[in-house]
């Protein structure tokens, strides 16, 4: 049985907001995900199966929003997102002082997502299908999944001046998994082969997973490893003491997420995840000289590689931000592009030969710039990729 949820948003002076919001509650069948738009009065309408805490995901401007009935009553105020050109939080804990629209040169980094249309920032990225034909989505609103992963890993930006992607100067493909790498293993296994055998990627990013081994996508990993690739997988968004598969492949890099004390307004969701990881004591670490804090719903312990930063990273086309990334999705892609920045300036990796040696000598290059924060052994592995001072 469903029943009725108004709520009416405005920003901080009172206006109704006009968004398109991706709410996430409580269904019949677990989580249930509805896509609704403001009404120009700016209300939200929608159904749910019981009074509980919804996360409200807004594309235009607006920060994340744990509600719950509490705030049907009084008009919710959306805090607006900050502007997103300069360097933000994860810029700075990885180690990037400043802009380089050339870092990860030469380094080609894999993608397995879902597609997208050439938007500003991403028209360098080559999209195509198994088939290896072009395959587009659509440049709407709602970004995809697709087009945030590579983003983090690379935008450009108009003025080389300004903070985008970590690895602006990387080459990009990403190959279209259809719906969901995690729905359909077969394909996502045949595309880690392919970018890693016919596209000569060094690097490829998975981020999707599932709670059972899959040997389809194992096998796939190891080959990738066979041609010099090496795969970077997002660890999972479930809070259980053992990451998913094919993270938990030690042939893989399993990559959980953290995010940054107090970053976010109340009453947004990356504050609200703040808050309740401050009160764990191996959820809080320090690195670069600012305190974080492991993502509660990221998986952790046995099978863990590395953290990387996954709690309120700004997603913008251009200079326009869109919305606020959170998830181990988003934490994999950006030690992906760190990786790329280390690789593509090291002449011992560029004389390597395409073989298992150039993806072990990727893995090694990234253990070795790995830093511990504080935090507790199992919610960060080996710790956090950080470029060291003169890298």
């Amino acid at each position: 049985m469903t029943v009725p949820f108004e709520i009416r948003l405005t920003d901080l002076s009172g206006q109704p907001v006009q968004a398109l919001a991706e709410i996430t509650h409580s269904g019949l069948g677990g989580l249930q995900i509805d896509v609704v738009t403001t009404d120009p009065d700016g209300k939200l309408c929608f159904a749910v199966t019981a009074w509980s805490e919804m996360r409200v995901v807004f594309y235009g401007g607006y920060w994340t929003l744990l509600l719950d009935a509490n705030h049907v009553s009084t008009p919710q105020v959306c805090p607006q997102l900050p502007g997103c050109c300069g360097r933000m939080w994860w810029h700075e804990i990885l180690g990037l002082d400043v802009p380089d629209p050339f870092a990860g040169k030469d380094i080609t980094i894999g993608v397995v997502d879902t597609p997208f249309a050439r938007t500003p920032g991403l028209e360098h990225v080559t999209v195509r299908n198994i088939a290896g034909n072009p395959s587009t989505g659509g440049a709407g609103t709602l970004p995809s999944h697709g087009e945030t992963v590579c983003r983090l890993i690379g935008q450009r930006m108009d003025n080389p001046m300004h903070f985008g992607g970590v690895s602006p100067g990387a080459n990009r493909i990403c190959l279209d998994a259809e719906q969901d790498a995690t729905l359909n293993t077969a394909v996502a296994s045949a595309a880690i082969v392919k970018l890693a055998r016919d596209y000569n990627c060094d690097i490829i990013n998975l981020s999707a997973g599932r709670r059972v081994p899959t040997e389809g996508l194992r096998q796939a990993i190891s080959e990738a490893r066979e041609y010099g690739a090496l795969c970077v997988v997002a660890a999972g968004n479930e809070p259980l003491a053992q990451v998913s598969y094919p993270a938990r492949y030690h042939e893989s890099i399993a990559v959980g997420a953290i995010g940054l004390r107090d970053w976010g307004p109340p009453p947004s969701y990356c504050r609200a995840l703040s808050d309740f990881a401050s009160s764990q004591a191996d959820m809080v670490g320090r690195i670069a000289g600012v305190d974080i804090f492991h993502y509660p719903n990221s998986a952790y312990g046995q099978g863990l590689d590395v953290v990387g930063p996954g709690v309120g990273l700004i997603i913008h086309r251009g200079a326009e931000p869109i919305y606020d990334a959170i998830g181990t999705s988003f934490s994999a892609p950006l030690v992906a592009g760190l990786l790329a920045v280390i690789l593509g300036k090291s002449d011992a990796y560029r004389t390597l030969p395409r073989g298992p040696e150039r993806a072990a000598f990727a893995e090694q290059a990234l253990w070795a710039v790995c830093q511990r924060t504080g935090m507790g052994l199992e919610r960060e592995g080996r710790g956090l990729p950080r470029l060291l001072n003169g890298f």
